[in-house]
């Protein structure tokens, strides 16, 4: 396998541009868009191929769904830990996933927690 290089964040400039398309013209928003609802239905032979900095850049919302697929190297990386849903405080069985997914926040953004530390 060729080395991978770290994704940088910075935005595609064409699309600066071209806002308003409905298609995306650079391999980086289509990724995105395709990535970001079917990296839970991937095979954990599948996803250990990406980087620690590829799943938080397309799919840190998808973590939680996909935390059993991940390598253990990833499971214990406190980045990837940060974007889980916080279940210590907030019961993941008292609501629908498919509906609500956003109303558990994430560790890193959970009141209780930062309270904690």
């Amino acid at each position: 396998c060729p080395s991978q290089k770290n994704i940088e964040i910075t935005g595609c400039h064409y699309h600066e541009y071209k806002k308003s398309s409905l298609m995306y013209h650079c391999a980086s928003e289509n990724l995105y868009y395709q990535l970001k609802e079917r990296i839970k239905d991937m095979k954990p032979q599948d996803i250990v191929y990406f980087t620690k900095e590829f799943i938080l850049k397309f799919a840190p919302t998808k973590i939680d769904r996909i935390w059993n697929k991940l390598p253990e190297k990833l499971q214990k990386d406190e980045d990837i830990i940060a974007c889980r849903r916080c279940h210590k405080h907030y019961n993941p069985m008292a609501i629908d996933y498919d509906e609500i997914e956003d109303i558990i926040p994430f560790m890193k953004d959970c009141s209780i927690c930062k309270e904690e530390k």
